[in-house]
């Protein structure tokens, strides 16, 4: 069999190499290579014909070797969310590793899964949740220790159904749900060491994270009764551990990790509130996959009070950002929410169709702009020079 040398010329990495540079070592895999890439982790994967192979760059050896991973795509392999591991996929086989000792954690063939739909690091307990398909039999959910590598539970019975069957053209509509809520991609959320609360396309359920079990299921109240939700994001609350918030369409909602049940009734939308508890303008329609901040005030039972919360998803000023998509709440030591945010898209459209925007946002434009008490062209202009969108030249000859 063919050997194949690989030389890696660290000033080559780092820089163009001068002539005659020498390499640092040189590695003799078997097989032609296909593919080489250096890992978040630190590692370098090297693909041949005979095996995805681990190279230890700072040694120059070879760390592990993997034959059934032989001739891998170099488009097969991907970090996994949320962590350094890496997933390797080709027809009938998934592993995901570690990238520096090559210690296999999830390998698919173990429970028989033909395709791998979800895979979710939980940090907060070191465990990694895999969801996936197989060819006969329901999908399964199975919980992994990064450590060791060793499953603590699997189970078959998230996607069973929980309400009544419908029979008729319901039944199948009901059908076509479950099973494309099979084939996608769960969210999930480490709620505390004993819960994990997974989303499907019909329902939240509150797993125990000890056996998998479920413990309660709800079904998040959509403008129109058994259709799915959309943008489903799952948020902790920072200071309040009994609950979780759930983003969805333009709602969201709170509920119990006890039992599951609502803390408050959806009430027709998200209103934007200031920090004495009146409503800014009309209710806000939240768009969860909007790279925007929102403020907003709620009671445990939905009625509106002096506490802002505050979702993150961008920089908020003074205000201590958490990690992205995380609620945290401001009471009223804390410094004043950050100024009402508006897009470009927002800015032209309130122009041309008025009503798109609330009291509190027109007047900021118009504080930015020409300060005539009013929203008008002039403001526009000057919202796009601030944005970068128009030259400041070109906005003041015209």
């Amino acid at each position: 069999m063919p050997f194949a040398p690989l030389a890696v010329l660290i000033p080559i990495i780092l820089a163009q190499a001068p002539a005659g540079a020498t390499p640092a070592w040189t590695v003799r895999l078997s097989g032609d290579i296909r593919w080489q890439q250096v890992t978040p982790a630190g590692a370098l994967l090297v693909s041949t014909d005979g095996a995805l192979a681990g190279v230890d760059i700072e040694r120059g050896q070879i760390a592990w070797q993997k034959p059934e991973l032989g001739g891998l795509p170099v488009d097969s392999i991907r970090i996994v969310e949320g962590s350094l591991l890496m997933e390797a996929a080709k027809p009938g086989l998934s592993l995901i590793f570690d990238p520096v000792t090559g210690t296999v954690l999830f390998d698919s063939r173990h429970l028989s899964l033909t395709r791998v739909v979800t895979r979710r690091v939980l940090p907060q307990t070191g465990t990694l949740l895999v969801h996936g398909r197989r060819a006969s039999g329901p999908p399964l959910v199975a919980l992994y220790d990064l450590a060791t590598g060793a499953q603590r539970w699997v189970s078959e019975s998230l996607f069973q159904q929980s309400g009544p069957k419908r029979g008729g053209l319901g039944g199948l509509m009901q059908g076509l749900v479950r099973v494309a809520s099979e084939g996608t991609q769960l969210e999930v959320l480490q709620a505390g060491p004993e819960v994990i609360v997974v989303n499907t396309l019909t329902s939240l359920r509150g797993l125990d994270a000890r056996t998998g079990a479920t413990r309660w299921s709800a079904t998040l109240p959509t403008a129109r009764a058994g259709n799915p939700a959309k943008h489903v994001r799952l948020f902790p609350s920072i200071d309040k551990p009994d609950r979780i918030y759930v983003g969805f369409d333009d709602r969201l909602m709170a509920y119990k990790l006890a039992d599951g049940q609502p803390l408050w009734a959806y009430s027709g939308g998200i209103s934007l509130y200031d920090r004495t508890g009146a409503r800014i303008g009309k209710p806000y329609a939240w768009v969860p996959a909007a790279p925007r901040a929102i403020a907003f005030g709620r009671n445990a039972d939905g009625s509106i009070n002096r506490r802002i919360f505050v979702l993150a998803n961008t920089n908020l000023g003074r205000i201590p950002t958490p990690e992205n998509g995380t609620i945290f709440e401001l009471h009223s030591s804390d410094p004043p929410p950050p100024p009402p945010v508006v897009t470009v898209e927002d800015a032209v459209a309130e122009l041309l169709d008025p009503g798109r925007l609330s009291a509190q946002q027109l007047e900021m434009l118009d504080q930015r702009g020409n300060k005539n008490g009013r929203y008008d062209v002039g403001d526009l202009r000057a919202f796009l020079v601030a944005n970068g969108v128009l030259p400041a030249a070109r906005a003041l000859r015209q």
